[in-house]
């Protein structure tokens, strides 16, 4: 599958994704169920957002910077800060160095009052840091997990699920999963996805990328 193009615009110092209608829309969900999120369950603790997927953290449409989603989410918790007195804290993991350094330089030039601690390592082993069990073991925890293409290991995501007060919010592109399912040296790449994907009825879906656990 192609990575998405890279675009550069004068006065920025870091790379631009095209914004897509999907991510426009992923986006919006993202950031009306956070406010509910973590207006709910924040009340009397800190709530932690883990941004699974972080990539490069910067879109353009029609030459109109938009800013991935542990940008977006901490900008609504300065809002939800500043409203409700509640505290979301937001990790985020990206496996490709070119899109760490760029979420990076992303993040800097924003100057944001919540901003995001980021690593650069695959979201299926920083789920194992002590530091990073001894969050999600203990606060509540909304996983975003975005993942570029249909690799998914439910495995790792039962790790995260087995606390009470932690929730999934996936964003999965069955269009991907029809288009390569019947493709023998792909067919393999699904073992480890949701016993629903293995199905190849999957051909028979139509676009429908949020699931909720």
């Amino acid at each position: 599958m192609s990575k998405p193009k890279k675009f550069f615009i004068p006065g920025y110092d870091f790379f631009f994704w095209p914004y897509e209608e999907q991510t426009h829309m992923k986006h919006k969900v993202l950031a009306s169920y956070i406010e509910i999120w973590a207006t709910k369950l924040g009340k009397y603790t800190d709530v932690i957002f883990f941004d699974c997927h972080g990539g490069c953290g910067a879109y353009l449409s029609n030459d109109n910077p938009s800013w991935g989603s542990s940008i977006l989410v901490s900008q609504k918790a300065t809002e939800l800060n500043k409203k409700h007195e509640r505290k979301i804290r937001i990790l985020v993991s990206e496996k490709d160095p070119k899109n760490y350094e760029n979420l990076k330089a992303v993040i800097s030039s924003l100057c944001l009052q919540n901003p995001p601690k980021i690593v650069n390592m695959a979201f299926e082993k920083v789920i194992y840091n002590p530091y990073v069990v001894k969050l999600y073991s203990h606060y509540p925890t909304l996983f975003f997990v975005d993942p570029f293409g249909y690799s998914l290991d439910f495995s790792v995501l039962k790790r995260a699920m087995g606390f009470p007060k932690n929730e999934l919010l996936i964003n999965f592109m069955f269009d991907y999963i029809n288009r390569f399912i019947s493709v023998p040296e792909e067919s393999p790449k699904f073992d480890c996805t949701a016993p629903r994907c293995q199905d190849t009825n999957l051909k028979k879906l139509s676009y429908a990328p949020f699931c909720m656990y």
